[in-house]
């Protein structure tokens, strides 16, 4: 399992800005969090399209972040995340 600290310090150590997790259902827009580097790396949730979770960006947190990371069951969704994510080759 992932904490929210360490993704936190893995984006910024990665100078990541966005993560899309996956796409919408009905019309393919992706959804995923913007990490904001000022003032301190803050988490926004992005649905794009809001079809289903709303249109606005939201506040989010690096623990929803690691929340939705472990709570994937599936090893192609788990696999594609590392990868994203870079896990293999900093831990």
């Amino acid at each position: 399992m992932k904490t929210a600290e360490q993704f936190r310090e893995q984006a910024i150590k990665l100078n990541l800005h966005y993560w899309e997790h996956h796409t919408c259902a009905i019309c393919g827009e992706p959804v995923g969090y913007y990490f904001f580097t000022c003032p301190n790396y803050e988490v926004i949730f992005d649905s794009g399209c809001g079809c289903s979770f709303g249109s606005n960006p939201r506040p989010s947190s690096w623990e929803d972040v690691a929340e939705f990371y472990n709570m994937q069951t599936s090893l192609d969704v788990i696999n594609k995340m590392d990868e994203f994510w870079k896990w293999e080759e900093t831990e």
